[in-house]
């Protein structure tokens, strides 16, 4: 289980175990009548009299303590985005291929001999004491700032994009819906997120290309890239305009599909798997993504994704890190897959704590030793 999933299950729980299993309304104990994705079971709609004279009084309540509820999810992200800027950190080092210590060899739960990579705390003790303390959480500002302009930008996309046709299915009764409408509920939820998704995206990557540098500058010890607007003046003066956005693609891919596949397993176990209506409110939540079972597979299949789109905005930036021997110059997102993919390296980074040498290696003697230079291996390590 990497870093990401980590977060996505603290987040989740912290924030939406209470409600997830509660069929009232996210804030309160009082009937629920805030919009919800098809993939949730729908409560009363305001038609219903046996629910209309409990829910319009509440609707100013509903809306204040509802923005209250996602101030504290925003915060709660936010504290543990910055906790776990280390272990961030290290991982994202380890997508774009730096090893400064050298692989040992060790043996798999099988008993089969392989080299074993330092884990992510040793990674993180080799940066302390290269970089002092507070280098563990270079980046920590873009990193911040993006969250924010992130968090609120999904939050003010998604609540306007709205469907007539949803308004009037969620008025009626979930055992009123047949299956086309219920489709059409996902459907219509599904693509409201992934439009928050694309907007977020899109508007903050500037900033992740700026984090992204920031920590990957720590190979070559450069100092360009020392707060935000240094950085964005040092990436416009490197690649121009579009140095902002290196990286786009492949991450709007991996993020996207990670998104799809987690509404669409959501939304097929909630209709073709769980049956008992009182069940659906433990496989879902107010967005599809808070299942942090569908998450970790969705981000697990996805993750090549993220790897090449970190190696992408570190290429050719001129930074150490980004360029030979350290990284090749690569001419697209799509080089940069085939490069890595031949290397067998789309997946590195995604284990922080059982971590295996996969390049070149021979068994001399019963012991597995690496043939030539491992990645890194120019950095003399520190004792």
């Amino acid at each position: 289980m990497d870093v990401s999933s980590v977060k996505n299950w603290v987040s989740w729980s912290a924030v939406w175990f209470p409600a997830c299993f509660a069929p009232q309304c996210l804030v309160c104990n009082t009937p629920d009548d805030h919009p919800r994705p098809s993939y949730m079971p729908n409560q009363p709609g305001p038609e219903d009299p046996s629910a209309a004279a409990g829910t319009a009084p509440m609707a100013n309540h509903h809306y204040d303590e509802a923005n209250e509820h996602i101030c504290y999810q925003m915060a709660v992200k936010l504290g543990l985005n910055v906790a776990l800027s280390p272990i961030d950190n290290a991982k994202l080092l380890m997508q774009i291929g730096f090893e400064p210590l050298p692989p040992t060899p060790t043996k798999t739960l099988f008993g089969r001999p392989v080299l074993g990579l330092p884990n992510v705390f040793k990674y993180m003790n080799y940066m302390r004491k290269r970089d002092g303390f507070w280098g563990l959480y270079r980046g920590s500002t873009s990193r911040i700032v993006c969250q924010l302009v992130s968090g609120c930008t999904f939050h003010q996309v998604t609540s306007r994009i709205t469907f007539k046709e949803e308004d009037r299915l969620r008025r009626k009764r979930e055992e009123d819906l047949t299956e086309d409408e219920l489709r059409k509920l996902f459907m219509m939820a599904t693509l409201r997120d992934l439009g928050g998704r694309l907007t977020c995206i899109i508007l903050t990557h500037p900033l992740t290309v700026v984090k992204i540098r920031c920590i990957a500058q720590f190979i070559g010890q450069e100092t360009q890239h020392s707060g935000i607007l240094s950085s964005m003046r040092s990436i416009y003066q490197e690649n121009g305009i579009l140095g902002f956005f290196a990286g786009l693609v492949p991450r709007l891919l991996g993020d996207l599909l990670s998104a799809l596949l987690v509404a669409s397993l959501t939304y097929v176990v909630n209709n073709y798997v769980v049956e008992d209506k009182e069940l659906k409110t433990y496989t879902g939540s107010t967005m599809a993504s808070y299942c942090c079972v569908f998450q970790y597979i969705g981000s697990a299949l996805t993750y090549p994704f993220h790897v090449v789109s970190t190696c992408s905005a570190v290429s050719n930036s001129g930074l150490v890190a980004g360029s030979p021997p350290y990284m090749p110059h690569y001419s697209s997102w799509v080089d940069c897959w085939r490069d890595l993919s031949a290397g067998n390296q789309l997946k590195r980074g995604g284990s922080i704590f059982f971590r295996y040498y996969t390049g070149p290696q021979v068994v001399l003697g019963g012991r597995v030793v690496p043939v030539g230079n491992y990645p890194g291996s120019g950095v003399a390590p520190l004792q």
